[in-house]
């Protein structure tokens, strides 16, 4: 091709393409005064181009000279469809097009030559994959800038990105406390209790107000002793009196019967004042031996030293002390317990009373020192001891040890001599099981009988008996072997060691 020919292709390019938007500077750094003609590809074979990209930084290549910006695809021809192609990522200022089809314009050639020259270099560089930098009359072409870089395919971003890592699980966190019942005393919500525990005895409950009415569903129940008659009525009031187990107090100075208490969810102290002072009981049952209570007046001199340590102090409302200390009187225990100087200005009833194991189980016995039907067996009392004991006798108080030898105390006997007569049927063939539940029930209905008639227990025997019948022969025998002394030997061994008891510790 002719050099005028060359000049006249030049001069209708420039003619026909619109301007270029992107301010690229001219070649060896001067500037033009005419736009940059946008190159095509294949001669007269127009090419459909796209809006040309933002370059942030041509403003500041205006004033200074920079080198030239190239097309990726060097003016060369894309089948239609075809992925664009990736290039390097370059330092060279950020100018030209974009893979789709956008393409800045190259620099204008002084001669003619070299334009055809440049136009050559770019078809041969656009079959390539990654161009290569090369010379075109002295000029060097550096390969696209980071612009080009970001014409990427949406398909083939997302492929690199990954998923973002699953969160740590969360941190074990500890279940909340646990709610305090609340019940209504007084028109007002107050907790009962705290939380038991076994080192503090729990928080401290609400104190009572003066002359308030405490019935069995608010009523605060102490224990002084841990034994095994104070776990039978624990049980009695849990199961048939409907008392919370946190609103039953149990103290003991060793501390080593209490695991018992902890499992049925009372609070349980190592402190007997806390019965009367933290706590602010209602019902107190004093649960000891009477050597326990004689030993404070062997060492108190002419005053006693307090059972709790320290005087009860003087409360606003009502106490009830219940004791089952065997051998030791109603004064006996006053002085342990109330100051000598305001004894005048408590509020409390002391009683004694007598209870057999069988309160566990709903019916038990009960013998106490005043009148059931009177005033002076109060309604809470009353209330809290009826449901477990249902038979409640009275008894004078100094025949309260008589009673708890025969009815504490016997009934060991009463059960020594069930299991006698079920071991006389299981050696005659029966089962255990079925030899246990007829002496039981034997012994169950000899007892309603004999509370149902008033007749006595002899007149009752002879109506059993038969002339030459087996039950006469059987009487015969236990009389030859002196069981009926013996019976009553055991009682009267139980009343003496009850005596003993008051006055020092099992050996």
């Amino acid at each position: 091709m002719s050099k005028s020919s060359d000049d006249g292709e030049v001069k209708k390019s420039k003619s026909n393409s619109p301007p270029n938007k992107s301010n690229s500077p001219p070649a060896e750094g001067k500037k033009s005064s005419s736009p940059p003609s946008k190159s095509s590809s294949n001669e007269g074979v127009k090419r459909k181009s796209s809006p040309p990209a933002k370059s942030g930084s041509n403003e500041k290549f205006k004033s200074k000279g920079s080198p030239p910006s190239k097309s990726d695809d060097g003016g060369g021809k894309r089948k239609p469809g075809s992925p664009p192609t990736e290039t390097k990522k370059s330092s060279s200022p950020k100018s030209g097009s974009d893979d789709g089809g956008k393409k800045g314009s190259p620099p204008k050639a002084k001669e003619s030559g070299k334009s055809q020259k440049a136009q050559t270099s770019t078809k041969a560089s656009s079959s390539k994959s990654k161009p290569k930098d090369s010379d075109i009359g002295g000029q060097s072409i550096s390969p696209p800038s980071d612009i080009d870089k970001s014409s990427k395919s949406k398909t083939s971003i997302k492929s690199e990105k990954r998923p973002p890592p699953p969160p740590p699980p969360p941190p074990p966190t500890r279940p909340p406390p646990a709610k305090v019942p609340k019940s209504k005393v007084g028109g007002a919500a107050t907790p009962n209790t705290g939380v038991p525990s076994a080192a503090t005895g729990g928080p401290r409950p609400p104190r009572r107000k003066r002359n308030e009415i405490v019935k069995v569903g608010t009523a605060r129940i102490g224990f002084i002793g841990a034994g095994k008659i104070a776990e039978a009525i624990v049980k009695g009031l849990v199961h048939y009196s409907k008392v919370h187990p946190q609103c039953i107090y149990v103290s003991s100075k060793s501390g080593q019967s209490l695991d018992h208490f902890k499992q049925i969810g009372t609070v349980t102290t190592k402190r007997p004042y806390d019965i009367f002072g933290k706590f602010d009981c209602d019902v107190i049952f004093l649960v000891t031996h009477g050597y326990v209570v004689k030993a404070c007046y062997q060492t108190g001199g002419s005053r006693p030293m307090a059972l709790t340590v320290n005087y009860i102090p003087n409360q606003r409302h009502a106490q009830y002390i219940l004791s089952l200390a065997g051998g030791i009187t109603t004064n006996e225990i006053k002085n342990t317990l109330l100051n000598p100087e305001k004894p005048e200005k408590y509020k409390m009833s002391l009683n004694r009373i007598m209870l057999n194991q069988c309160v566990a189980f709903g019916n038990g016995v009960c013998g106490i020192d005043v009148e059931p039907d009177s005033k002076k067996y109060f309604p809470l009392v009353r209330d809290v001891i009826s449901p477990m004991a249902p038979q409640i006798e009275y008894v004078p108080e100094n025949q309260i040890d008589q009673v708890c030898a025969v009815a504490g105390n016997g009934l060991a006997f009463v059960y020594y001599f069930l299991s006698a007569l079920a071991d006389g049927g299981f050696k005659m063939g029966l089962s255990k099981q079925v030899a246990i539940s007829f002496a039981a029930k034997t012994m169950n209905a000899a007892g309603t009988s004999l509370m149902e008639s008033g007749k006595h227990a002899g007149d009752l025997r002879d109506s059993c008996v038969s002339p030459s019948g087996p039950a006469i022969y059987g009487i015969h025998l236990l009389d030859k072997q002196d069981c009926a002394s013996g019976i009553a030997s055991a009682v009267d061994a139980a009343y003496k060691r009850i005596k003993e008891l008051s006055t020092k510790p099992p050996q």
